[in-house]
């Protein structure tokens, strides 16, 4: 938040929000200390506040708000896309191609895809043969996979293969330097301008290549599978008359980076998360082994139902992991507008069901076959002490074994 007067406390020096971000990746450690010194508004710079209050979520995302988007949106340029722009009306606009792109008849498509990749998941994972799996590695295949799917209408093969695309690896790298700049956004921008041979900056350009090309090789091709891209050459199209040329395949590709950034990384880190925690508690393994055992995987108006698989300051011990919080006990919940993982109102992420159907799909189908837990040796406390915040989070190694269970 950007304001206009000064607010909150002013013990940091003007230099500070950029000079904690440079120095270190884990901001979100840095700004949880500074909360529990300073209270609930804090002036982390000449001219900025962090507020750490559960209304704060919906107030400032809320549909009747006049907030707008920080400068770091501005990275994109010169692509643009709905997710980057800090223009209203161009966001109202071009989110409408997003909103159809992944509608609920979209997903109807979408989801025995998904389905395919979750059981092709499964069948890798039965080739580490009760060896440890590196969750990591193993969710950035299938989350890459499910959004080459959806997006483009073709998937890499990533999880038969048991590869890793270079844009993954690009991906990374670029994200590596944009989390620590996130707060002086202007370096990244310069560096952009300035050096695009350099190594993480020459990431990210090929990481916006990849896209582009993919995108192109969409366009070429007669393609019969519904996918977002379906949607997203439509507009593009049907934008002609209102943009010349040069602008529209800039918010075409700026678009298709967005989807493949925010779609793939974020679900990765959630799934990583995810068998960190049923290898770390057992016992909500073993009841979410007992609400599946007789549903269909591809279900998923009955895997949308199950209680214990869809657990939604605000939160009594919020540290803990209390999945039932969210369905057979509400007193563990202080306020819950402090849960908005998707934002709200007119920002409010599309891609929600996108991401629920492949927590759902990933967690029942390898609970249907395997029972997990941390590999001999593995320390647990890794994930967290080499967690990262680089745009997304990026979560330290995970070790489980995966044991059949017939």
């Amino acid at each position: 938040m950007r304001p206009q007067i000064f607010l909150g406390q002013g013990w940091l020096p003007s230099l500070s929000s950029g000079t904690y971000i440079i120095f270190g990746t884990t901001n979100f450690a840095f700004l949880r200390r500074i909360h529990r010194r300073y209270g609930e508004f804090v002036r982390t710079g000449p001219n900025e506040v962090s507020i750490f209050h559960p209304a704060a979520i919906q107030v400032l995302d809320s549909s009747s708000s006049h907030t707008t988007k920080d400068n770091w949106y501005d990275f994109l340029k010169p692509l643009n896309s709905a997710v980057f722009t800090r223009n209203e009306s161009e966001h109202k606009e071009w989110r409408k191609s997003w909103t159809q792109s992944l509608s609920k008849k979209s997903m109807g498509v979408y989801q025995p895809r998904i389905v395919e990749l979750a059981l092709s998941l499964s069948d890798t994972i039965a080739d580490y043969a009760n060896t440890p799996v590196d969750v990591n590695e193993v969710m950035s295949w299938f989350s890459f996979d499910v959004m080459a799917e959806i997006v483009f209408g073709n998937h890499f093969g990533l999880v038969k293969s048991k590869s890793m695309h270079p844009a993954i690896r690009h991906r990374d790298r670029a994200l590596a330097m944009l989390g620590p700049l996130e707060g002086a956004i202007w370096i990244a921008r310069l560096g952009l301008d300035l050096v695009p041979f350099y190594g993480r900056i020459k990431d990210w350009l090929r990481k916006v290549a990849f896209c582009e090309d993919q995108m192109r090789k969409r366009m070429s091709e007669n393609n019969p599978k519904l996918n977002m891209a379906s949607w997203f050459i439509e507009e593009f199209h049907r934008n002609q008359d209102l943009q010349d040329i040069g602008a529209r395949n800039l918010l075409l590709t700026g678009t298709a980076v967005s989807a493949m950034v925010a779609g793939s990384d974020t679900v990765r880190s959630s799934l990583i998360a995810i068998w960190w925690y049923l290898s770390k508690y057992p016992e909500h393994a073993s009841k979410l082994q007992a609400e599946i055992q007789h549903v269909e995987v591809g279900d998923m108006n009955t895997l949308s139902s199950l209680p214990h698989l869809n657990v939604e300051s605000a939160f009594v011990s919020p540290d803990e992991f209390i999945p039932e919080r969210w369905y057979s006990r509400p007193e563990l919940i202080r306020d819950k507008r402090a849960f908005g993982p998707f934002g709200f109102g007119n920002h409010h992420c599309v891609g929600q069901p996108v991401a629920y159907t492949e927590l759902r799909l990933v967690t029942a189908t390898l609970l249907q076959r395997y029972s997990v837990c941390f590999a001999p040796g593995y320390k647990p406390e890794s994930m967290w002490l080499n967690m990262k915040d680089q745009v997304t989070a990026q979560p330290g190694e995970v070790l489980c074994i995966f044991e059949p269970r017939h």
